[in-house]
């Protein structure tokens, strides 16, 4: 279970084996946590596991993203770190789900929202996003959508 708690744990533990870059990740991952709380008004009551995830997502997608612009830019030693921190958020994003898998949550849900065409596809996305959660990528689920409403 992801917590505030189990992250400064493993800050500590992590200070103690001498491991800065993964304090240094996690660090910056506590602060982006605090401050969603903050933006969204649950400094008292904290985050819930669900939007700690988001959170730990989007720090991913950060790091993915910085590792694409050093590698075109020819400086391998950054991307070489950005992957490292990014091997180490991986530990607090939820797995993805398999095509497979995604494929039969977007057909169960077209089965019951019964959409006439590509001017639902709103309420499928919607459905299918309450359904997987963090486990599926939005644009991933939207291409899905969107493929199999023009094939219908």
């Amino acid at each position: 279970m992801l917590s505030k708690g189990s992250i400064k744990e493993e800050v500590k533990e992590s200070l103690k084996k001498g491991e800065s870059i993964v304090v240094m990740t996690l660090r910056s991952l506590l602060s982006e946590i605090e401050k969603k709380e903050i933006e969204l008004g649950k400094k008292d009551e904290g985050l819930t596991e669900e939007e700690m995830e988001k959170v730990a997502m989007g720090e991913l997608k950060k790091r993915n993203e910085a590792i694409e612009q050093y590698e075109k830019a020819g400086r391998d030693d950054l991307a070489e770190d950005e992957k490292k921190e990014a091997e180490i958020l991986g530990k607090y994003v939820p797995e993805k789900m398999s095509d497979e898998e995604l494929e039969s949550v977007v057909d169960g849900i077209i089965k019951e929202k019964n959409p006439s065409g590509m001017q639902d596809m709103g309420a499928v996305m919607s459905g299918v996003m309450a359904k997987v959660g963090n486990k599926a990528d939005g644009s991933k689920v939207s291409e899905m959508v969107k493929q199999k409403l023009q094939n219908a």
